[in-house]
């Protein structure tokens, strides 16, 4: 079964039902949801997802929506290992550097998916787009 951390702006896409995006994303998260594929997050993008909702929302709504979320992904840990990658890797985007890291630790995990594709380019890992990964799976 293929496993993939999927990063932050997967979920905004669908939470603020960004168009054209969100219906990509909401896929990838309902494949994730019925088990079609493994899904991961990292803490860091839920604590992204917290503070972008908490311009918008209520802080009970936004809860209620990381424990449905949580319920069916798994979290990845970050740990010194994963910050000194970071650290001294060759990301533009640290943020994206410590995603990367958390996913790499995992052996399971074998894909990325994100809209920043770009960012991506020094991963190891297979990085896609949702509608990329879509076509894939």
């Amino acid at each position: 079964m293929i496993h993939c951390l999927v990063d932050s702006d997967i979920i905004l896409d669908v939470y603020l039902r960004r168009e054209p995006f969100a219906i990509y994303s909401a896929q990838v998260l309902n494949y994730i949801k019925y088990k079609k594929i493994k899904g991961s997050v990292t803490a860091l993008s839920l604590a992204n997802v917290y503070y972008i909702l908490s311009k918008g929302s209520s802080k009970k709504h936004i809860i209620a929506e990381l424990i449905k979320l949580t319920s069916f992904v798994e979290v990845e840990s970050m740990n010194n290992k994963t910050v000194q990658n970071a650290l001294f890797s060759d990301f533009s985007d640290f943020e994206d550097a410590l995603q990367n890291f958390s996913a790499e630790n995992n052996s399971s995990i074998s894909h990325i998916v994100t809209r920043n594709v770009k960012d991506y380019k020094n991963s190891k890992l297979v990085v896609l787009s949702p509608k990329e990964f879509l076509a894939v799976v």
